[in-house]
């Protein structure tokens, strides 16, 4: 689904073409959603409203600036964690190890001749601690070990470990975070949360995690596509610039009578003309670029 930083309706608007010439509308469509795309591209940026789940460096301060905004709303976010499983290969190998990442957990081990095997568990199925232990018990091997008072915690909240030793002796321990902090929007920012009770968030590697929503209500046409259905709240500079990037490919389409496409008519133009006029306008998308967290 594209991510449309303006509409058809909006577009014709802003080109002076009248809501009621189609001439045009798979072309607009088209330019829209390549345009759009490229523009994310450009500004590193997830516009539409979205739902985080990140483990975030620490910065040792009280302050901290999240990596998506406008931020919309705050569930969750601590340093502090809680062991919930360890992991064990004590089959025959040489070496054994597990990663989990946000949506698999992978469980790879090297036999004793050189042969590897691999398993992966998707989080989206086993969705509690105590179903992804039942699911890693059944590979040939593994066992598990669950911590009291955590089998129905969700797994979608498993901090990430990537190749972490698990031949027997030695176990993988996977984590989630525990208790909360209290957390607010710094005022007049859109981006930054602060420590309420003034302590830091502690220095280290994707040691906080977040989970919080942030982006931009899209805007959508009607059915008619002679008005918004949804305004949505993306700022109007970013539309306009969107818009402007459009109009200037669409200006310089081509007419091409041996064209068949049925999404283009009868004119072309290539996603490098939309990434040249993305270009063009980087000095107006730079304040709405992802520059550093």
């Amino acid at each position: 689904m594209a991510v449309n930083l303006t509409t058809r309706y909006l577009f014709k608007q802003y080109a002076g073409i009248s809501v009621t010439t189609l001439t045009y509308d798979a072309l607009i469509d088209r330019l829209i959603s390549d345009a759009c795309e490229l523009i994310g591209k450009a500004c590193n940026r997830t516009f539409e409203s979205t739902t985080y789940k990140q483990w975030l460096d620490g910065n040792g301060e009280i302050r901290m600036a999240l990596p998506q905004w406008p931020i919309t709303r705050i569930y969750k976010v601590t340093s502090d964690t809680e062991v919930v499983m360890d992991i064990k290969f004590t089959g025959d190998g040489s070496h054994a190890d597990v990663t989990v990442d946000a949506t698999n957990a992978l469980l790879h081990t090297l036999s004793d001749v050189g042969v590897e095997a691999s398993s992966e568990l998707a989080l989206a199925t086993y969705k509690t601690i105590s179903t992804l232990s039942a699911a890693i018990e059944l590979v040939s091997g593994w066992s598990t070990s669950v911590y009291s008072g955590t089998n129905d915690l969700a797994t979608l909240f498993l901090k990430p470990i990537y190749g972490e030793d698990a031949l027997s002796p030695t176990s993988a321990s996977l984590e989630v975070p525990d208790s909360s902090y209290s957390v607010r929007l710094v005022e007049g920012t859109n981006r930054m949360i602060e420590q309420v009770n003034l302590y830091r968030f502690l220095t280290g590697r994707s040691n906080v995690f977040c989970w919080f929503m942030a982006g931009y209500t899209l805007p959508v046409d009607n059915d008619e596509y002679t008005g918004l259905a949804t305004a949505g709240n993306v700022p109007g500079g970013l539309t306009n610039t969107a818009n402007a990037i459009i109009s200037d490919v669409f200006k310089s389409r081509k007419k091409d009578s041996t064209m068949q496409s049925e999404h283009l008519g009868d004119y072309s133009y290539s996603r490098a003309d939309v990434q040249s006029a993305v270009e063009q306008h980087r000095k107006d998308l730079s304040f709405y670029s992802k520059i550093g967290i």
